[in-house]
């Protein structure tokens, strides 16, 4: 995966993200390729610091760095 598409997989994570901790809909962009993994897996979190080694960062590990 190059710089561009791990960027806008970030982007994307984030819309879905923020989408559904508003709406908790279920229906919203995004919600199956990057919300509906954490929850299955009881490891989604809502909110929390970014700094490295925190939970949250996990949900968006495989993009961070680019």
């Amino acid at each position: 995966m190059n710089d561009y598409e791990k960027f806008k997989c970030l982007l994307e994570y984030f819309v879905a993200h923020l989408e559904y901790c508003v709406t908790e809909n279920k229906q919203n962009r995004g919600y199956d390729k990057y919300i509906k993994p954490f929850e299955e897996k009881g490891s989604f979190k809502w909110s929390g610091f970014g700094r490295k080694e925190e939970k949250i960062q996990n949900q968006v590990k495989n993009w961070e760095n680019y």
